[in-house]
C-alpha cells in the first residue's frame, strides 16, 4: 500500500519541541528515523517543496509515534503536500516532501481488467511491533 514510506512506520519519534521552518522539521523526522533502522530502511531527505506562509512552524509531541504517523500528522494533515520516494543513480534512498504532484499518468484502473484480484484484506490496528521501556 505505502512501498518505501512503509520503512518510516519501524521508527519512532521521541518528545521533541520544534519551531522553525518545515524543510528543517521534515530533515530533523528523516534523519531521526535513520538513527534507528538498518541500511535498507533508511533515506535520503530530498527536495521539500511545502513551506508554511510565515516561514516559521511549531511542532510538539510528547508521545511516542511512529515517524509516519507523525509525518503524517504534523506535516501533510496540517501542511499539505505529499511524500514520494526514489532511489538516486548510485543506488541510495531519497524521500521528497512536494507540494504538488509532477507526474501523474492517465491510466485508469478497473476492476477485472488491469487490477485483476483482490486476496485478502487485512487490519493491523491491533499489531503491537515494539515497547518503548520509560523506567527500569
Amino acid at each position: 500500500m505505502n512501498g518505501e514510506l512503509s520503512f518510516l512506520n519501524d521508527s519512532i519519534v521521541r518528545p521533541y519541541d520544534y519551531q522553525g521552518d518545515v524543510e528543517t522539521l521534515f530533515k530533523q523526522y528523516v534523519n531521526n528515523h535513520n538513527t534507528k533502522v538498518n541500511k535498507e530502511k533508511k533515506f535520503t531527505a530530498g527536495r521539500c517543496t511545502v513551506t508554511d506562509p510565515n516561514n516559521y512552524i511549531t511542532r510538539a509531541n510528547i508521545n511516542y509515534p511512529t515517524t509516519k504517523t507523525e509525518m503524517d500528522d504534523k506535516l501533510i494533515d496540517i501542511l499539505g503536500g505529499h511524500f514520494e520516494t526514489g532511489a538516486n543513480e548510485d543506488g541510495t534512498r531519497f524521500i521528497d516532501y512536494l507540494a504538488e504532484y509532477e507526474n501523474t499518468s492517465t491510466q485508469t484502473i478497473e476492476f477485472g481488467k488491469n487490477a485483476l484480484d483482490i486476496t485478502q484484506y487485512i487490519k493491523t490496528e491491533d499489531v503491537v511491533t515494539r515497547l518503548v521501556p520509560l523506567r527500569c
